[in-house]
């Protein structure tokens, strides 16, 4: 959806997705590409860290801190 410029959708689904499993790591990390998209890269930050804390090795962007 965010590629295709759907951005508050795409935030909406991964917001979903975070508010039925708080752990999983992949929407925070699609949550921080989107809002990077949007060029809200505070709030892209704090979803990135989030990523990093849930899955430190399987997910964790820290290039894109």
């Amino acid at each position: 959806l965010a590629q295709q410029g759907k951005t508050q959708e795409a935030i909406a689904r991964f917001q979903k997705a975070v508010k039925l499993n708080g752990t999983f790591c992949p929407a925070y990390c699609n949550l921080g590409e989107v809002y990077t998209q949007r060029n809200q890269n505070q709030t892209a930050i704090e979803y990135y860290r989030k990523s990093i804390y849930y899955c430190p090795k399987n997910y964790a962007r820290p290039h894109m801190l």
